[in-house]
């Protein structure tokens, strides 16, 4: 796990220690419709088998059409413990303030949920995840890190961010962030969580042993933060 900035892991720190932080409560958005960016076949299968892990009316899934930017900007999403976005994401290498997680747009929004719209988000979420390319990048500053889309959900309120590094393969993506639910089933630091998802699929079949397959998600935070066992 990685923080942005020593003046970061001191602020998220303190943070954590002086707030009640949501509980077991997940949201989580997956495959909103994307013609320039092509359609997630397996997304939808992989946030429900997350919401699967979570007590009964303790999940919400918004998928396709639903998942919208403009129900995100109006959610109450303070009540949430954990968010989960199984979506695309872009990278602007020449504005990285203009990297987005791509959602489904309508009611005034464009669909494309940017830098400073994320930081804006009012958040006490233990983890946001997020199962999108390229999430990890940003424009580094001197003394503070990189400042992009994993960045921006630490300044909106939440504690970790799980991000991505590279191009994401859709299917041992998603067999590795179900795995890294489970393990927070049990009240485990998403640290650890993580890492033993990784040692698990690096373990199982030989097509997703490769680091390609699982280096790629890292946790960027407050590494001990942890759900409430559920």
């Amino acid at each position: 796990s990685y923080a942005p900035s020593d003046s970061v892991a001191g602020a998220l720190h303190a943070r954590h220690s002086a707030r009640v932080p949501a509980g077991a409560r997940l949201l989580a958005y997956a495959e909103p419709p994307s013609p320039a960016l092509g359609p997630l076949p397996l997304a939808g299968r992989e946030v429900e088998g997350i919401a699967a892990l979570f007590p009964p009316g303790a999940a919400d899934v918004r998928r396709g059409s639903a998942a919208t930017e403009s129900w995100l900007k109006s959610a109450r999403l303070a009540a949430y413990g954990a968010l989960h976005f199984a979506t695309h994401g872009t990278y602007d290498d020449r504005a990285p303030g203009r990297s987005a997680l791509v959602l489904a747009p309508g009611q005034g929004e464009d669909g494309r949920l940017q830098v400073r719209e994320i930081a804006a988000l009012t958040l006490r979420a233990r983890l946001v995840s997020l199962s999108a390319c390229d999430t990890g990048l940003g424009e580094v500053v001197t003394g503070e890190g990189v400042v992009g889309v994993a960045r921006a959900f630490l300044n909106a309120g939440a504690d970790a961010v799980a991000m991505t590094l590279w191009r994401i393969p859709d299917a041992s993506t998603a067999e590795l962030m179900r795995r890294f639910y489970r393990h927070l089933r049990d009240g485990r630091p998403a640290a650890e969580a993580l890492r033993d998802a990784k040692l698990e699929l690096r373990a199982g079949r030989p097509a997703r042993r490769a680091p390609f397959h699982w280096a790629g998600v890292v946790l960027t935070g407050d590494a001990d933060s942890a759900l409430p066992a559920f």
